[in-house]
């Protein structure tokens, strides 16, 4: 799994599913076993990208820079090991609702404890790391909140950048409460 969450992987998720396929990208096991690990990059730096629905290998412009503007995946704060079980339970509920064969979330019953066991070692390897870097990922209030339900699991932080976001005085506070016990020395909210 850390394949995904490696600083010098590129991820291009293919989450496009065709309208008629009732379970979604999401509401699969290990597609969302990949994006959470992805998502949790400490370093995303245009790494990550969604290809959705709106994909059109015909009608794409052949410049690599707009391709990539217009499939960048918008970070999100990272997942715990508790919130990405939540999750999978979560999803489950979900597409219980769903007709056979795509009310299952995993194919192999099995694979559940596999991938949250997987998980869990993939975020103890991920909450060791000593910089995070949120620069210009449109994180306003509502994400700074739960970037700082989640910045206590990372002891070992000293330089979090949070510069060219949308963050006002609410998230400020509540990272900074966050912080208060932990060992950085470098924080940017410019």
């Amino acid at each position: 799994g850390m394949l995904y969450g490696h600083r010098h992987t590129s991820v291009l998720r293919m989450i496009g599913v065709p309208s008629r396929i009732e379970k979604k990208y999401i509401h699969r096991g290990w597609p969302a076993f990949e994006s959470c690990i992805a998502d949790n990059k400490a370093l995303p730096d245009d790494k990550v990208y969604d290809i959705d629905e709106s994909f059109n290998p015909q009608g794409e412009l052949a410049t690599k820079a707009s391709f990539l503007r217009k499939f960048k995946h918008k970070q999100a704060p990272p997942i715990s090991y508790e919130q990405f079980s939540d999750l999978v339970t979560r999803l489950e509920n979900d597409v219980r609702v769903l007709r056979v064969p795509y009310n299952r979330l995993f194919t192999q019953a099995e694979d559940k404890g596999f991938l949250l066991n997987k998980y869990r070692l993939a975020w103890e390897e991920q909450r060791k790391i000593q910089e995070l870097d949120f620069k210009s990922m449109g994180l306003d209030d509502s994400l700074a909140l739960q970037l700082a339900v989640v910045l206590p699991s990372f002891p070992n932080l000293e330089t979090l950048h949070l510069t060219g976001n949308n963050i006002g005085d609410t998230g400020a506070e509540a990272i900074m409460g966050a912080l208060a016990s932990g060992r950085l020395r470098s924080l940017d909210l410019s």
